[in-house]
């Protein structure tokens, strides 16, 4: 197995144990749920902080509710499928909140490499720093039809009206 797919097996494997568990699931716990040695478990990531960073950003991850939003058939009546899109969207968010209220239980702070962890990148101070260095660049950057704006330097996250 890739080491990818092997890290995805052991997020996919410890998500519903953090939301049964919570911040108590031991690593123990997630090697026999995924199949593995707990050595493996390491291997594929550095710590157990890691791996619980990695969890959140899988959670949070959209794909799920899109898939399941359409598998919901259009034929049935207007309000039976917005009762199944409904359902679909807070059974994920409930999920993810659960995972999310275990991940900061047991991690005392979020992982320092913000490049790597989705949730980290579009955190509200990162975005009010990159707006203000957006907004200070802005006046020295092209504007024309063609030109094209490119992130300050050291930003993750760029406002929807500086790239326009």
């Amino acid at each position: 197995m890739e080491p990818d797919e092997r890290r995805a097996a052991i997020v996919d494997a410890t998500l519903p144990l953090l939301v049964e568990h919570g911040a108590a699931v031991t690593t123990g716990q997630i090697a026999t749920a995924a199949g593995v040695a707990e050595g493996t478990v390491f291997r594929a990531f550095v710590d157990k902080h890691e791996l619980l960073w990695a969890c959140l950003d899988a959670a949070v991850d959209p794909a799920q509710p899109v898939a399941a939003l359409a598998e919901i058939p259009r034929n049935l009546p207007l309000s039976e499928r917005l009762h199944r899109a409904c359902g679909a969207v807070a059974e994920h968010w409930d999920r993810a909140m659960q995972v999310g209220h275990a991940v900061c239980t047991a991690c005392a702070r979020p992982p320092a490499d913000a490049a790597t962890h989705a949730v980290r990148k579009d955190s509200p101070r990162e975005r009010a720093r990159c707006t203000r260095r957006w907004r200070t660049s802005s006046p020295r950057m092209p504007t024309g039809s063609g030109s094209a704006r490119t992130a300050p330097r050291g930003c993750s996250w760029s406002p929807s009206w500086a790239t326009r």
